[in-house]
C-alpha cells in the first residue's frame, strides 16, 4: 500500500515541479524552429514543464541586416509556428541575434569551453 501511495504521490508531485521535460520534446521544438524561414540557426534550447504546460526559451539567429522589425516578425513566427505545432506550450520567450553570433561566441571563448547544453 505505501508503494501505491507514492507512487501515485510522486507523480502528481513531478507534473506540480518545474522538471525538463524529455529528449523528444526538445528535439521537437528544435525541428519546428528549424524549419521556420529566415531562421539561419537556433541554440541554447530551453523546454522546461511546469504543470503539463511547457515553457520554452531559445536563441535564433537572422540575417544581421533585417530591421528590427523583421527579426521581431520572425520571432513571432517560431512563437505561432510552436503553438500551432506543439500542444502545451504555455510561454515562449525568444531573443535574436545576428547569424554567425554563436559562431562569434565560440571563437570568443575557444572550441573547448563549449558545453553540450551550448549546441541544443
Amino acid at each position: 500500500i505505501v508503494k501505491a501511495v507514492w507512487d501515485i504521490a510522486r507523480g502528481a508531485i513531478m507534473e506540480l515541479l518545474d522538471h525538463a521535460p524529455s529528449a523528444d520534446v526538445v528535439a521537437q521544438v528544435e525541428n519546428i524552429i528549424d524549419h521556420v524561414p529566415d531562421v539561419r540557426f537556433v541554440h541554447d534550447v530551453r523546454v522546461r514543464s511546469v504543470a503539463g504546460m511547457l515553457y520554452v526559451s531559445c536563441t535564433i539567429e537572422v540575417d544581421g541586416r533585417l530591421s528590427i522589425d523583421d527579426g521581431a516578425r520572425i520571432a513571432d513566427e517560431v512563437e505561432n509556428t510552436l503553438i500551432e505545432n506543439l500542444e502545451g506550450i504555455a510561454n515562449v520567450l525568444i531573443q535574436v541575434r545576428p547569424a554567425g553570433s554563436f559562431a562569434a561566441r565560440v571563437l570568443a571563448t575557444g572550441l573547448e569551453n563549449v558545453t553540450d547544453e551550448d549546441l541544443v
